[in-house]
């Protein structure tokens, strides 16, 4: 396979998947290894002919003595074609001193930080990465010896969410076979052949053996047991997401999804409902260990409220009603200053709408009826605040909100989060609980407003 081929079949296949569309910006990452080396062209040929713009990331580990040299290689490559290069430097000997974690886990999330910092400086809609069949086939059988389950036999994935693999259907030894006879220069990485990493040891003495045995179309039967499982794996997300849909609400923080709906899953499936309510809100279950997902399944089924720490940036918060899996904390202020609709939190609106005539006033416990001359435009939409915020109940002034809350039924998320309808001060309307003002009582037609709370 000549060079020009093999862009070309890689840019084919690109075009099939619909990986890009013109006028994208991508963010390659390149080591300058045979396969980034690859990548790197081929992406410069899809700026040619479908107008990509390309920016190259390198980060340089430093965990080799020529990790700087190749450093300098990727820059010149870069400088030649005039394609913008940015590179991360992390101190020598680092990465090695990191515990808890192998360095070849601590280095590709290094990775993936840089990727991510640089796609996003550069308004990146997708990062492109050097993956090849032979890397896939050996991730599964990696995971395979770890005890995987259905998304470890998945393997690497050609697309997933701005992640783009264009040379997925390549394998390695094709990639520098093709390099070297047309005399295209890449850098070779030692640390490839060190059988101290378990990655090497799979590449150098289980694959050539699989060859041996089951012959050279053996990889393509590892595919089809990866898109089986993909399709599988779509399956069961679609059925859980069906399943969960009435108790799940989503929001820039995170989701929450209703503990009692969950738990009508039988025992046997609820470590799968735990495994796609994570990947739904980061993208990715790689950080869920087998001991992490088993301690989530006891918390579901725990009292009272409670915190787990998963990531740094990701928690799970159990409270009365809800299980809140959370990138951030809730955070919802909004000023109402007329009629229509609004967000809350946790796909939760707010609709404020006039009534006309004395006939239109609805009856129903998700509806409050306001004297627009007693409460006038602006109200607020946030959570309760302690010190300030105080509610009449039966003509008695009630200072003490949270204590209200909590006697009513509500957990603590829900007290520190929740957003409540007020006017200054005072709340109005804790939805779901109790309508704080006497409801259709006071205002004429043409001055009361309707508000409608809908999950």
């Amino acid at each position: 396979m000549t060079f020009s081929e093999a862009v070309q079949s890689a840019c084919r296949f690109v075009s099939e998947k619909e990986m890009l569309k013109p006028g994208d910006i991508v963010v390659a990452g390149v080591s300058g290894g045979a396969d980034s080396v690859l990548l790197f062209h081929v992406l410069l040929a899809m700026g040619k002919s479908m107008g990509i713009r390309l920016i190259v990331a390198h980060l340089n580990h430093g965990l080799r003595p020529e990790a700087d040299e190749e450093m300098d290689f990727v820059r010149e490559m870069c400088r030649k074609h005039a394609i913008p290069f940015h590179v991360g430097r992390i101190p020598r000997g680092v990465l090695a001193e990191v515990t808890g974690k192998s360095i070849e886990m601590a280095a590709r999330d290094s990775r993936k930080r840089f990727l991510n910092a640089v796609a996003m400086a550069a308004g990146a809609s997708k990062i492109a990465l050097g993956h090849t069949g032979s890397d896939h086939v050996e991730t599964m059988l990696m995971n395979i010896h770890r005890g995987t389950g259905l998304r470890g036999l998945a393997g690497i994935q050609p697309v997933r969410e701005k992640i783009i693999r264009p040379l997925i259907f390549f394998q390695g030894s094709e990639i520098r076979d093709s390099l070297r006879e047309n005399g295209i220069a890449f850098v070779e990485d030692g640390s490839n052949c060190d059988p101290k990493f378990l990655r090497n040891r799979v590449r150098g003495e289980i694959m050539p053996k699989m060859t041996e045995v089951f012959g050279m179309n053996s990889l393509k039967k590892w595919n089809q047991l990866s898109e089986n499982t993909i399709n599988a794996l779509k399956t069961l997300r679609f059925l859980l997401r069906e399943f969960l849909a009435g108790g799940m609400g989503r929001d820039p923080s995170g989701l929450r999804v209703d503990r009692d709906i969950f738990l009508l899953l039988p025992e046997s499936s609820r470590r799968e409902g735990i495994l796609f309510l994570l990947e739904e809100i980061a993208g990715s279950t790689v950080f869920a260990t087998r001991e992490n997902v088993n301690r989530l399944a006891r918390f579901f089924r725990g009292q009272g409220f409670g915190i787990v720490e998963i990531e740094p940036d990701i928690r799970v918060v159990r409270s009365s009603r809800w299980m809140y899996f959370l990138k951030k904390v809730p955070e919802v202020s909004i000023e109402v200053h007329e009629i229509g609709n609004y967000n809350s939190w946790f796909q939760e609106r707010f609709f404020f709408s006039r009534l006309e005539t004395e006939s239109d006033s609805p009856v129903d416990d998700d509806v409050l009826i306001v004297d627009e001359e007693l409460f006038p435009f602006p109200y607020r939409l946030e959570p309760v605040d302690l010190q300030k915020n105080y509610l009449i109940r039966n003509g008695r002034e009630i200072r003490n909100v949270r204590d209200f809350m909590k006697k009513a039924g509500l957990g603590k998320a829900e007290r520190d989060w929740m957003p409540v309808l007020k006017k200054g001060k005072r709340i109005l309307w804790i939805p779901g609980v109790t309508k704080l003002v006497e409801n259709g009582k006071a205002g004429s037609s043409g001055n009361r407003i309707a508000v409608y709370f809908r999950h």
